[in-house]
């Protein structure tokens, strides 16, 4: 049995205070549980995804100036996307649409379903991180591009 994900687990929670177990926005994911917990006056989210093949952290994010941001650009991605295909086409609602958003003051960019409200953030390191955004995310213009290019991927 592989014990990644245990360890890795592990190696979040160590010294951390649990603050907050809440249920995952869907029950359709593999997602069992969203994690709040605070460490050295640091706060940060994650969650713990099950299923019978075995289980996985993701979506770790880190409290900055108010905002949780993303560690990792490429799960913020992956979630903007699952919460495009979770939302139906509704002609009184209208389309879903992704809009770009920036903090200067954290150096973050995010993106915001219209719809919903629900906002999605992550630091510029992630973004430099990750070989799927990089360069991608630059210029205003690129980043709206991207919301479009992220929608048209759902439907």
């Amino acid at each position: 049995m592989d014990n990644t994900a245990l360890i890795e687990l592990q190696e979040l929670l160590v010294g951390a205070t649990i603050t907050a177990i809440e249920k995952p926005e869907r029950s359709e994911d593999e997602c069992i549980a969203v994690f709040q917990a605070e460490r050295d006056d640091k706060v940060f989210s994650f969650r713990l995804h099950a299923t019978d093949l075995g289980s996985w952290i993701g979506g770790e994010k880190v409290k900055t100036g108010g905002r949780f941001l993303y560690v990792n650009a490429d799960d913020m991605v992956e979630d903007i996307k699952n919460h495009c295909y979770m939302l139906d086409y509704d002609e009184e609602v209208g389309p879903i649409d992704i809009q770009p958003l920036d903090d200067i003051k954290i150096k973050a960019i995010g993106f915001k379903c219209t719809r919903t409200g629900r906002e999605w953030w992550t630091g510029l390191t992630a973004i430099k991180a990750s070989k799927k955004l990089l360069g991608k995310l630059v210029t205003p213009e690129e980043r709206q591009a991207f919301a479009k290019e992220l929608i048209k991927e759902c439907f």
